[in-house]
């Protein structure tokens, strides 16, 4: 049985802060974050999905936040940014998760990460593409893949830039999608 792999869309990975933790202007946190601030930072809640997936999150983390030490593991995006609102640390979520339409869910910060992303796909036995009425489907949920607006989120803070810039002249593969 072959299947068919129906690209939909493409859509980053945001960093998600607690309100209190603006990263705007912070080139080394080490220098300009407070130790409390530090501390939050140092912190992430990890989305456990499947281990290629953690492999790639947990490698990101090593190489962009090598202070940080996951603090727990949740199921759902949505309970990972209830756990960053409620100021438990920082989480590494898909940007669509963040809000409903253009409308955020939760009282977080959020910078673009452009090294991470994903690829959203239909996945159906190939002998199924044309038949309705999932023919039909597939249409509309690619138009609605296509009219995805989510949520404004801010550039990456400098510190973040330098490292992606550090990792990308090492060789890194860029764009890391997920």
């Amino acid at each position: 049985l072959s299947f068919a792999r129906i690209p939909l869309a493409e859509e980053s990975y945001v960093l998600a802060t607690p309100a209190p933790l603006r990263l705007e202007g912070v080139t080394d946190p080490e220098r300009d974050l407070d130790p409390e601030q530090r501390r939050l930072l140092a912190r992430s809640v990890r989305f456990n999905f499947g281990s290629r997936y953690n492999q790639r999150i947990e490698a990101w983390y090593r190489r962009h936040l090598p202070r940080s030490e996951g603090i727990g593991r949740c199921r759902t995006y949505e309970v990972a940014l209830a756990m960053v609102e409620a100021g438990l640390g920082v989480a590494l979520v898909p940007l669509s998760s963040t809000c409903l339409g253009a409308r955020p869910l939760f009282a977080v910060n959020l910078y673009t990460v452009p090294d991470l992303g994903r690829r959203l796909l239909a996945l159906i036995p190939s002998h199924y593409r044309r038949l309705e009425p999932l023919a039909t489907f597939l249409a509309a949920l690619a138009e609605a893949a296509t009219a995805m607006r989510p949520a404004a989120a801010a550039p990456p803070p400098p510190f973040l830039e330098a490292s992606i810039a550090r990792a990308k002249g090492e060789g890194e593969p860029r764009p890391l999608h997920l």
